[in-house]
């Protein structure tokens, strides 16, 4: 029985590219693969990694907060009790490989794996890798990396670093017509249709616009809205026809498939999922991510011409204007489409397995 650990979540930036690994892995070795997650129950791989049916482990982890908070004078005590656990269970379980893809959970899973000698390889899906795995970089195997440009956040560990491209789901080379996408969600297959969504937590920013700016209008210029608002917005009690509106929609394929274009965040898994599906976007990046990472890849697709950026803090003056303008433009969807899909990776689940399987005993 082969086993891997894999440390991954927090948001599904971090959690889906770790998945789309997983399923390779499964499809190749099927019952003689055993994979545990180790992740927070309270955070988005708490709800989705059991409910596909992996184990799971839950790791009380968290990251720094703010300089002068309790949280914060407890973290260094908890990175300890976690490292001690993980310690346990890598004795325990005594995997093959350990795969970290970021995220604060991941730097005990990792500091374990390095004390036990067992090989350690990180996935970086952003242009600029975040803290943990920039932390883990040294005790790695091997860095599996997105884009090229990643290498150089890694001046101790370049020839450690591949570029594989970020994973996707299985999920997402499973064909579905644009009339069969419709019906999934109740819409029209014959009216253009804007894919609204913030990532996984959602954003308020853009909730705010699509309430202020483009609810009023759908009917008139008779288009659609499919938008995923996340848990915590409440959208108005009477929605105008023509508009889907979902805390979180589990099944993204099939709403790329119904989109006409898209809105949303610049994390680095939409962003592959994108490119994979060909689909012409305004990128607005979380103006608050660690680094300004979004804005890195927001700006890596808009420089070739393969997506709109459109920072957050223009969306009261300028994000009607740009999303319609697109909506409009067929000629720019076009360019758009296919300047994007040469970011597209499609092979990446199974180069990093490929790799991954060499050390498998």
């Amino acid at each position: 029985m082969k086993k891997v650990i894999v440390a991954a979540g927090g948001t599904g930036g971090h959690l889906y590219p770790a998945i789309a690994v997983v399923e390779k892995l499964v499809s190749t070795f099927g019952q003689d693969i055993d994979i545990l997650f180790i992740g927070s129950k309270d955070k988005i791989e708490g709800r989705v990694v059991p409910a596909l049916g992996y184990r799971f482990q839950h790791l009380d982890i968290e990251g720094l907060r703010s300089l002068f908070s309790f949280s914060t004078l407890m973290l260094p005590f908890k990175i300890l009790s976690a490292q001690s656990k993980m310690s346990a269970i890598m004795a325990k379980e005594r995997p093959d490989v350990v795969l970290c893809a970021g995220a604060y959970v991941s730097y005990p899973v990792g500091i374990a794996a390095y004390k036990h000698s067992i090989p350690l390889f990180l996935l970086e899906s952003n242009v600029q890798p975040g803290k943990t795995n920039r932390l883990l970089s040294k005790k790695a195997t091997k860095i599996f990396t997105s884009f090229p440009q990643s290498q150089r956040y890694f001046p101790s560990a370049e020839e450690k670093c591949m570029v594989v491209g970020n994973p996707v789901r299985t999920s997402f080379s499973t064909k579905i017509s644009l009339e069969d996408a419709s019906a999934k969600f109740g819409l029209d297959p014959t009216k253009n249709t804007i894919l609204v969504f913030g990532g996984s937590l959602g954003a308020k920013s853009i909730n705010t616009a699509v309430e202020q700016q483009l609810l009023p209008i759908v009917e008139e210029k008779q288009f659609q809205i499919l938008w995923q608002t996340g848990a915590n917005y409440t959208t108005p009690s009477i929605l105008p026809k023509g508009v889907v509106a979902l805390p979180y929609i589990s099944e993204m394929d099939i709403a790329y498939t119904l989109a006409s274009i898209v809105v949303c965040r610049a994390g680095a898994t939409s962003m592959a999922e994108l490119a994979l599906v060909k689909k012409p976007a305004v990128l607005i990046p979380y103006p608050y991510a660690a680094h300004n990472h979004q804005h890195t890849n927001a700006k890596t697709f808009a420089d070739k011409n393969a997506a709109i950026l459109l920072e957050d803090s223009s969306l009261p003056t300028s994000f009607r204007e740009t999303v319609l303008g697109l909506l409009t433009n067929e000629d720019q969807q076009v360019d758009f489409s296919t300047n994007i899909g040469q970011f597209a990776t499609p092979n990446a689940a199974n180069d990093i397995v490929s790799v991954l399987s060499n050390y498998f005993k």
